[in-house]
């Protein structure tokens, strides 16, 4: 079976990863949450992957960096609603320090790749 470039990425891999942490972390959620937080944490949460599996169909260095740009400012969106959600004691003070811990090595793997494209260090081995 042919894998596509995007699936040897290891940020590809981990925002896989994290959204399906996302997706089990709120699931613990109040039912009242369903349509309010809870949403808007798993669509910006799983919207990671995606962006970065079209970015690597694109040609141009400008729009590759532009899907990760869009990728940061998804993880930036499930931060915030973390730190909502952790204030209003749907999730532990160490349930927000994983994902914060979780966010930071995804957010600086997205950023080295959208400053130098597909590097090595980037890849799965």
């Amino acid at each position: 079976m042919r894998v596509y470039s995007f699936e040897k990425l290891e940020v590809w891999k981990k925002e896989k990863d994290f959204a399906v942490f996302l997706y089990k972390l709120t699931a613990g959620f109040p039912r009242e949450e369903r349509y309010g937080m809870t949403d808007q944490i798993r669509r910006a949460g799983s919207s990671v992957p995606p962006s970065i599996s079209e970015r690597s169909s694109r040609t141009f260095a400008k729009e590759q960096a532009n899907f990760c740009e869009m990728s940061y400012g998804s993880f930036m969106e499930v931060l915030n609603h973390l730190i909502i959600a952790s204030d209003l004691d749907y999730i532990t003070q160490g349930d927000l320090q994983e994902c914060r811990i979780k966010v930071n090595e995804i957010a600086a793997m997205l950023t080295a790749l959208r400053n130098c494209g597909y590097h090595p260090n980037l890849l799965t081995s």
